[in-house]
């Protein structure tokens, strides 16, 4: 690498080997020095050996109050006020449009208190240290479009007025946005945060876009205040998605939405619709299992609540009402999950009364099912809300109680099959007995079965029972045959009708 000095050619004659469309921010800029062939002045020279002559034309620069830093590079953090061992951009005020088009940031640039007046364009800029942007005030449009920040970025507190544009951005450090206000759109669209991303207590007046955004490690959305649409329609949470207390103001899509490591959405509140669907690479997927918590959300509108072709957990709704969502192609999975798991489930999650929150939750299940003509997993959930209180008792041995003979006997009247073999049992069981017993004459041994048959559909047949043992039970089978039979009929018609 060889340096020249301006001298060497005439200024009018020099034309700096920046990217195109960069040259603007060095018009009136001699040559510097090459650097692998290409010739640069001092603003664009890709060198860390140039910090005196950089300050003395950036000093020129604002100077002249030019804010255009396209494809400027940056050897250490800089001033704008004045120059001192330590330099940034603290509480500098851009009064113009202030243009970091692939400006590239290799030592820490600090905006903190900063203001721009106007549009603020950092489309392709690359903070390769430390950025920190806290408390800073974009009253113009801002356009961080493809930045790339690969360490820490701090935009803690900042303030931006008009539209604040992250498309495609990439964010390899901590991506902080506690309390930060954005008052016009919000896009965050194909973004990637490959550390933390944290927006807790930030505040969303218009559109928050989070389409396709792929979140490698936790989202901190707590508290979070959407008072316009909330988009994040086909983005990924590899990590946890923290919506703990958020606000919905708006519509909120989940549409595609891919969360891996669980979604809590506890006392979040919806004010508007609500959409979730899996992603589409991930409806079919066997080992695609969502986790969601809706414990204690408001919803202030719950026929606008809406999940689809998903598969679900019960244990989901604790603590919620769910009577009035839509749910349309679900899959609750029931040979994959049992009570036991949900119960299990509930108590990692510190669940008060985990076995009385799922009796509940069931049933309001149960009346969406059935308000919605989806009789067969109505039964289903009616099942799993009472049998969730009997487990909760002794374990689900307490035989000395009414509805452990209920379930026993038919399911609490939801198990057809479970009926049926019940009242088969009853038959042969009966017919056996009968063999044993003495009647007013003769019954030969598989006549019996003929015999008990008859006496479970009240048909009283002959012969009459003489001993004690035969007429109790005449009468004993005269109970429970019907009684069963009828048991059998209601499982049944639950299972089509209501």
């Amino acid at each position: 690498m060889t340096s020249r000095t301006a001298t060497d050619l005439p200024q009018d004659a020099f034309l700096c080997d920046c990217k195109k469309n960069m040259g603007s921010a060095c018009e009136e800029e001699p040559f510097y020095r090459e650097h692998e062939g290409k010739r640069y002045c001092v603003l664009h020279y890709p060198g860390t050996d140039k910090s005196a002559d950089f300050k003395q034309a950036l000093k020129r620069k604002l100077d002249r109050e030019d804010c255009n830093f396209c494809g400027v590079w940056f050897p250490e953090p800089v001033i704008f006020q004045h120059f001192s061992q330590r330099a940034d951009f603290r509480n500098a005020t851009f009064n113009a449009e202030a243009y970091f088009n692939s400006a590239s940031f290799n030592s820490t640039a600090n905006f903190s208190g900063a203001g721009f007046a106007g549009k603020s364009v950092f489309v392709d800029a690359k903070f390769r240290a430390d950025s920190n942007f806290s408390s800073t005030r974009f009253k113009g449009p801002v356009e961080f479009y493809k930045a790339d920040f690969s360490a820490q970025v701090f935009f803690n507190k900042s303030a931006f007025s008009s539209g604040a544009y992250f498309e495609s951005a990439e964010f390899s450090g901590t991506a902080s946005f506690p309390e930060t206000v954005f008052s016009d759109q919000a896009s965050f669209s194909e973004a990637t945060f490959n550390e933390a991303a944290d927006f807790h207590e930030a505040k969303f007046g218009g559109e928050a876009l989070f389409s396709e955004a792929k979140f490698n490690r936790a989202a901190d959305f707590q508290e979070v205040k959407f008072g316009a649409e909330a988009s994040f329609s086909e983005a990924k949470f590899n990590e946890a998605a923290n919506f703990h207390q958020a606000r919905f103001g708006g519509e909120a899509s989940f549409s595609g939405t891919e969360f891996n490591r669980g979604a809590d959405f506890r006392e979040a509140t919806f004010g508007d619709y609500a959409r979730f669907a899996p992603p589409s690479a991930g409806a079919g997927r066997s080992d695609y299992e969502p986790s969601m918590d809706f414990q204690n959300a408001r919803i202030d509108k719950p026929e606008r609540v809406s999940f689809q072709s998903m598969r679900l957990r019960p244990q989901w709704f604790v603590n919620v009402d769910a009577r009035k969502f839509e749910f349309s192609n679900v899959d609750w999975d029931w040979k994959a999950t049992s009570i036991y798991k949900e119960i299990k489930d509930l108590k990692l999650r510190e669940v008060a009364s985990p076995y009385r929150m799922l009796s509940i939750a069931c049933r309001d299940l149960a009346d969406n099912a059935e308000e919605n003509h989806r009789y067969e997993e109505a039964s289903s959930f009616r099942f799993w809300s009472m049998d969730a209180r009997r487990i909760e008792k002794s374990r689900g041995f307490a035989f000395w109680r009414l509805d452990w003979w209920f379930w026993a006997a038919s399911g609490y009247g939801e198990r057809s099959i479970q009926a049926l073999l019940i009242l088969i049992g009853i038959w042969l069981v009966f017919a056996v007995l009968y063999m044993r017993v003495g009647f007013s004459e003769a019954v030969k041994p598989l006549d019996t079965f003929f015999y008990s048959l008859n006496v479970i559909l009240l048909q009283k047949p002959d012969p009459k029972p003489v001993t004690a043992w035969a007429k109790a039970l005449v009468v004993l089978e005269t109970t429970m045959g019907p009684l069963q039979a009828a048991l059998f009929a209601l499982a049944v018609r639950r299972k089509f009708m209501r």
